[in-house]
């Protein structure tokens, strides 16, 4: 779990480095995928 409040936090920065303050969006969506495989 470690790793992903590190990636939202991440995240957070870049939007804050990208977007001017008036233009900040309120939310930020993550589309997080977990393809699993399994062997036969």
């Amino acid at each position: 779990m470690e790793d992903l409040g590190r990636l939202k936090a991440a995240v957070k920065d870049a939007v804050r480095c990208h977007f001017e303050e008036e233009k900040m969006p309120s939310v930020i969506r993550l589309h997080m995928v977990k393809d699993e495989m399994v062997a036969v």
